[in-house]
């Protein structure tokens, strides 16, 4: 059933045909740029970037944002701040498409999911770019709160007189139309429904007729004047008293879209466009939002000379020419105008009445329009402000030219401003003061947690102490325990002590370094006179046992004329081996000369055996006194290689290399002690040996070698040999005293030596040269 509704205030206005064919929708070429508008978004892409059609490019960063997509494909030119198509708006960040003209889109998918609570329609709506009159089509704090709804308004009629882009939608969408309202219905569960229209959309009328055959919705075609679609007229007229505070209100277009994001899967990138120009062409046009209103003025022939009208007849606001091609068309601009060359000139209110008698809000225009232009906020608020739907009939009717809605809306928004400042303020506010009820709050628990701990705890001792008595058996394990904690603290105080006082001498020994230094120093010399004095004792043993072995020395002579004996012997034997064999073989030697030969031997071999036995003790003794005084130089170089010692070596340690070198010493001592008699017994006996033998030899060459010398002169050359050798026995006595003894007595051996091998070379030349006269004595016999 329809209801024809009137309303009792506004005015007629000239309202388009009803009976006229639905115009033709013209679809724009495309432009070299777009300009889109980030309302409340972050941006996704990046300066360069290519995107294509469909592709996301912001995302809603607040509850009253909306998400962006590329209405076509292009790259990314610039991300900037500049103004907008609204009037009083600051300026707001603007991404910058260049359009490659090849139309790439992304594949759409539609919503599959089988069911769809209110707040997720809601946020995929919000994602998708679908925009209401105010922000998102389904506002998101509505969408969160599980109301029921008792009346859902399809607003579907003309916002200012002229307009038909609306209908124009429904004439050639009504299906789509009613797809997208059976969605809501499906999601929103709404008690009613109710689409809205215009008495004079008739065509709209019998479009939205026919296509909601069967549908329990309700078509309302209402006659109110203008400005009759406004949300609040239109709920202030559909809605029953019950549902008035509850019901809501979407556009139709806004419905469409959002049949077409959630059903198809495609997001709103463009609307329609009613352009009122006498140079226009086309009266509706489909445009990508963010194309320029110069580009969308000019594809109709419509000229930007002298700016653009941003609305209808009533409502629109004027944009500057130099402007026309960098603001971007947005989902609010919905019809689109040529400015003229004409300007109107404001004069002096006249107080005719006209605009209070228009106005719908039975409001005073011309003192709401004084109280503003003094920026009385106060008063323009007691007048009335904000109850004006800034549906611009004032300004219209106005005789004197007065810019009654350009000062009434820019008024407005001072008032919004504020106000959400204020807002803002007020909740800055309430959270400091929840700061301070949580602050104390927190204090006052915690202090009652305290007193409740405090409270158990002495109840606790209270019942402890009159249920509890003490035994004789707790008594003496308590005396136990506090026995055995005191000598515990007895041990651990001893202990304490002791590291004190060790830690108190390490400071000490670091503080005073010179006494213990001294005192180490003089522990050392008292060790090194220790060691002296050993030395000295064992000195004078060894003197003594050397007395003893010289005391004993004198028997042992009986040993040495027993080898002197045995020497005359074996010399003897020798001698009449020889003349035997000098009486066997032809002699030319006469017999005395035989006889003074063997008497010259026999002397040679009595100073011999006279020098033996001289010379034997005259060196043992000196080889002994150079041992002895080896020895002691060795003592004395030892005891100051201890005595610079470095200091770090501790005393025990020096004591036991001290005894250790005593030892060796003493050892050393015995070794010397022992092996000299022995050595000088083998030494002698070589001697002894080698000295007969070259007498022998020296007498075998007398007797067979003519020779020239006598027994007298070989006396002599003996004597003189045994003196050089005396002498050079007393030099090596005499050498200096840095060769120790052991060297010179090395040295002395190996003179031994030589000599004792040059004897024997000497010896085995006269016998190899006494065989071939020996032989030659032999042939001439």
């Amino acid at each position: 059933m329809r209801r024809l509704l009137s309303m009792l205030l506004g005015t007629k206005h000239p309202q388009h045909a009803a009976d006229q064919p639905s115009p033709t929708l013209h679809t724009m070429p495309l432009p070299r740029q777009l300009a889109l508008a980030l309302q409340d978004s972050i941006p996704c892409v990046e300066v360069g970037q290519q995107v294509r059609k469909y592709q996301r490019l912001a995302a809603a960063d607040s509850t009253h944002g909306l998400a962006l997509h590329a209405p076509t494909s292009g790259r990314i030119i610039a991300i900037r701040q500049q103004a907008q198509a609204l009037p009083g708006t600051p300026l707001a960040n603007t991404l910058l498409l260049e359009v490659d003209g090849q139309d790439a889109a992304l594949p759409i998918i539609p919503d599959t999911t089988a069911t769809l609570s209110r707040l997720d329609l809601a946020l995929r709506l919000q994602d998708m770019g679908v925009s209401g009159n105010h922000g998102p089509l389904l506002a998101l704090e509505w969408a969160a709160q599980q109301q029921a709804l008792p009346l859902l308004i399809i607003n579907a009629v003309e916002d200012e007189p002229g307009l038909d882009a609306i209908s124009t939608l429904l004439q050639q969408q009504a299906a789509a139309l009613v797809a997208a309202i059976g969605l809501l219905q499906e999601v929103l569960q709404p008690a009613r429904i109710i689409i809205a229209l215009h008495q004079q959309q008739q065509a709209a009328l019998q479009a939205m007729r026919q296509a909601m055959a069967g549908r329990d919705w309700q078509l309302e075609a209402i006659t109110a004047p203008y400005p009759a679609a406004d949300e609040a007229t239109l709920c202030k007229l559909l809605a029953r008293p019950p549902e008035a505070s509850h019901s809501l209100c979407l556009p139709a277009d806004g419905v469409l879209a959002a049949g077409a994001a959630i059903l198809h899967g495609q997001p709103c990138i463009s609307r329609l466009v009613s352009i009122h120009s006498r140079q226009a062409t086309h009266g509706q046009v489909q445009a990508l939002l963010g194309t320029p209103l110069g580009h969308v003025l000019a594809s109709v022939g419509a000229s930007t000379r002298y700016g653009i009208l941003h609305g209808g007849a009533l409502r629109a606001y004027a944009l500057p020419a130099p402007l026309a091609d960098t603001l971007g068309l947005h989902w609010h601009s919905r019809c689109l105008q040529p400015a003229s060359a004409e300007t109107a000139h404001a004069q002096d209110c006249i107080r005719c009445g006209d605009c209070a008698r228009i106005c719908p809000s039975r409001l005073q225009p011309q003192e709401l329009y004084w109280h503003c232009t003094q920026q009385d906020g106060t008063q323009a608020e007691t007048w009335g402000l904000q109850d004006c739907s800034l549906c611009g009939l004032c300004n219209a009717v106005c005789p004197s030219q007065l810019p009654l809605l350009e000062q009434f809306r820019h008024s407005a928004q001072q008032q919004q401003h504020a106000q959400q400042q204020q807002q803002a303020a007020e909740r800055a506010r309430q959270r400091h003061r929840f700061r301070q009820f949580r602050l104390e709050r927190d204090k006052q628990e915690k202090a009652q947690r305290l007193a409740e701990r405090a409270a158990e705890q002495a109840a606790k001792r209270e019942q402890s102490a009159s249920t509890v008595q003490p035994t004789a058996k707790s008594t003496s394990e308590l005396a136990d325990k506090q026995a055995a904690i005191a000598a515990a603290m007895a041990r651990a105080a001893e202990r304490n002590s002791r590291h004190q006082s060790k830690q108190s001498a390490a400071q000490d020994d670091l503080q005073q370094p010179d006494e213990r230094a001294a005192a180490i120093a003089a522990s050392r010399q008292a060790a090194i006179d220790a060691a002296m004095a050993r030395a000295a004792a064992r000195k004078a043993a060894q003197d003594a046992a050397k007395a003893a072995s010289v005391a004993h020395s004198q028997p042992t002579a009986v040993p040495d004329h027993d080898k002197q004996a045995l020497i005359q012997a074996a010399m003897q034997r020798a001698a009449a081996q020889k003349a035997a064999q000098t009486s066997t073989t032809p002699s030319s030697m006469d017999g005395d000369k035989q006889a003074l030969i063997q008497a010259a031997m026999q002397r040679a071999a009595a100073q011999k055996a006279a020098q033996t036995s001289t010379t034997p003790s005259s060196m043992d003794g000196d080889k002994q006194a150079l041992i002895q005084a080896a020895m002691q130089r060795a003592a004395a170089q030892k005891a100051a290689q201890t005595t610079a010692t470095p200091s770090s070596m501790d005393g025990d340690k020096q004591a036991l290399i001290q005894a250790a070198m005593q030892r060796a010493a003493a050892q050393k001592a015995a070794q010397t002690a022992a092996t000299p008699s022995s050595m000088d017994g083998d030494k002698q006996a070589l001697i002894q040996a080698a000295m007969q033998r070259a007498a022998a030899q020296k007498a075998a060459q007398t007797t067979a070698t003519p020779s020239s010398m006598d027994g007298d002169k070989q006396a002599l050359i003996q004597a003189a040999m045994q003196r050089a050798a005396a002498q050079k026995a007393a030099q090596t006595a005499a050498t200096p005293s840095s060769m120790d003894g052991d060297k010179q007595a090395l040295i002395q051996a190996a003179m031994q030596r030589a000599a004792a091998q040059k004897a024997a070379q000497a010896a085995a030349g006269q016998e190899a040269a006494s065989k071939p006269d020996q032989a030659k004595g032999a042939e001439n016999t």
